[in-house]
């Protein structure tokens, strides 16, 4: 799992092994009645003021992709308002019901408008996610995230529906957990935006925040503090009168809505919190309407590891991709060795029960074994190339560790604490470790004793592979102004010499996930080059490193339920010799009201 991407789950999921579960304040009680039954995705339901219909994206046309539809609550036949194969998706009805913005793939991905009853979509912003049309339909408020993601290049926006230039929103805050779902939610009178984020310079001041659109200071509400929000996914999704609507929980145990109420006047929340829905599934991507009634989609996302026949050293695939394991556990950062007879990952059976390990899994025999982990960390498994050595992170005492576990161990050894492996050279001796953000070291697994090795001054590492004869790195660099820069290195330069670096590319789309072909001459990595984020392979000079000939698109997920980056940045591959192992979440959903009893 690329390293910009996870850092903020990992930050926060280290705070997180005791559940709070919200007791509702008194009685409450919902009739949840199901408005959509669709075998694939119907997701992301928005409403207008008056309630009476909804625009959603869905799979349903059965064209391999997700466009915009609008239905009446009372039924009949829905109306598909968008038709392009690219995906349109994370719609938002204007108030009055006249019109509905959306995110689209298409031309590089930004915010559409189109009109309710159908039309051509009009482009008025770039490369925004999480469109939200204001109640009094005056502005729609939207976040871009930067190529690199990183959070701190994460920015918001305001714009008319009319177009014109989008302004800058509140630039000191940084918008968290967009890349879950997490949204900015308006006020009813269209004067404040809240959501889920923190200072740029501050990594403690993580909370929710009411800003005022009218430019003035931006108030902490401490509702993480007030109402216990220990859970990583948690973040507002609504506000009506003195009501805050929000989602709690994890993919396994279930995410359920809530609401508490807010101050109007100080904007501080202290609860008590009321649940709204409860038990499994994940209830996302909600509308919330003046009476009470919330809509929301009912969403199954089973991150798992696929598996692929290759001919990795000439970036040939072969035959269908299936599942590496069949259980329902979620399943992150997949590593296998060069050969192919051995991967690793990480399991994740839920917080509750502490339910995280490192499997290792034999490709032959299928037998697996597993290292239960103490703390919360999702990332950071890496097989040595030989498979013998397995590099995993847990978190003890609070703190995020580096363990190696070697032939014959029981139980890892601590390499160090806050550093991370990224690769092992040959002989597994010594490793490439991220030392800080711009920094590269080389690190004696014997000793612990860490040299310089790469740095990228005004840059972040996000990803990094070592080639198989340990002497050139491929990696990813994160811009200050949120591109990537994708680079191959010389290991024995001087460190921060670029004079012998080979630029790849340099995007404005998302890359990641580098991993070389065993023999050196071909680069995986996943791209949002396309209208889908896709497998692709670059040949390589023997000698220079030096692109020959144009990347190759090796594979994209015909069935759009099927994912290659989602939540953005959960891609991840593993390159052996005869095959490809790569992270796939498969999402389906459905739409359904809940409406309190007696209204």
């Amino acid at each position: 799992m690329p390293i910009a991407a996870t850092a903020l789950l990992v930050a926060a999921a280290a705070l997180v092994l005791k559940f709070v579960v919200l007791e509702p304040a008194g009685p409450i009680e919902y009739e949840i009645t199901p408005l959509t039954f669709d075998s694939g995705q119907s997701l992301m339901p928005t409403l207008p003021l008056d309630g009476n219909q909804m625009a959603f994206a869905s799979d349903r046309g059965g064209e391999h992709n997700i466009d915009i539809w609008v239905q009446r609550l009372s039924g009949g036949n829905p109306l598909r308002l968008t038709d392009h194969p690219a995906d349109d998706w994370l719609p938002s009805f204007s108030p009055d019901g006249s019109q509905v913005a959306f995110r689209s793939e298409r031309d590089g991905g930004g915010i559409y408008l189109v009109d309710a009853f159908g039309g051509r979509p009009r482009r008025v912003a770039d490369k925004g996610f999480t469109p939200k049309f204001s109640p009094d339909g005056q502005l729609i408020a939207y976040v871009v995230i930067p190529p690199s993601l990183e959070g701190r290049h994460t920015k918001m926006y305001l714009v008319s529906p009319r177009g014109g230039e989008p302004r800058p929103f509140c630039p000191d805050l940084q918008p968290e957990f967009v890349v879950q779902g997490g949204t900015l939610v308006w006020s009813p009178d269209s004067k404040y935006l809240i959501f889920r984020g923190r200072r740029i310079d501050d990594p403690r001041s993580g909370d929710w925040w009411a800003a005022p659109i009218d430019g003035g200071a931006a108030v902490r509400t401490h509702a993480v503090e007030n109402i216990g929000l220990t859970v990583p996914v948690q973040y507002p999704v609504g506000w009506m009168g003195n009501d805050i609507y929000y989602v709690l929980g994890t993919t396994i145990e279930g995410v359920n809505i809530f609401r508490v109420p807010i101050d109007p006047k100080a904007l501080t929340i202290k609860g008590p919190a009321e649940a709204v829905t409860s038990g499994p599934g994940m209830k996302i991507f909600s509308s919330v309407m003046p009476d009470g009634r919330v809509v929301f989609t009912n969403m199954t996302a089973t991150i798992t590891t696929w598996s692929m026949s290759a001919r990795a050293d000439e970036a040939v695939i072969s035959g269908d991709p299936g599942r590496l394991t069949q259980d329902l556990m979620q399943k992150f950062s997949p590593t296998i060795s060069r050969e192919g007879s051995k991967a690793a990952f990480v399991a994740f059976g839920g917080v509750q029960g502490s339910k995280i390990e490192v499997r290792v899994k034999d490709l032959r025999t299928g037998q697996e074994t597993a290292i239960p982990l103490r703390g919360f960390s999702l990332a950071g498994t890496v097989l040595s190339p030989d498979g013998s050595h397995l590099a995993y992170r847990d978190v003890v005492d609070g703190k995020t560790r580096t363990f190696i576990l070697a032939p014959g161990a029981s139980a890892g050894r601590e390499l160090c604490a806050g550093c991370t492996l990224l690769a092992f050279f040959p002989g597994n001796d010594f490793a490439v470790t991220l030392v800080e953000r711009g920094s590269l070291g080389k690190t004696d697994l014997r000793t612990g004793e860490t040299s310089p090795l790469l740095s990228a001054p005004g840059e972040s590492f996000l990803d990094v592979s070592l080639s198989p004869d340990g002497k050139w790195l491929a990696w990813l660099g994160g811009r200050a102004d949120g591109r990537v820069v994708f680079r191959v290195s010389p290991v024995d330069g001087p460190p921060g010499d670029p004079r012998e670096t080979v630029v790849l590319a340099e995007a404005d789309h998302y890359l990641g996930a580098p991993a070389w072909s065993p023999n050196g001459r071909w680069l995986y990595f996943l791209s949002e080059k396309g209208e889908r984020t896709s497998l692709r392979a670059q040949e390589l000079d023997p000698r220079t490193k030096k692109p020959v000939g144009p990347e190759r698109e090796l594979y994209v997920s015909a069935e759009p339920r099927n994912k290659l980056n989602f939540p953005i940045g959960n891609g991840a591959i593993g390159v052996a010799a005869d095959r490809i192992i790569f992270t796939v979440t498969e999402v389906t959903g459905n739409i359904y009201l809940a409406k309190p009893r007696g209204r």
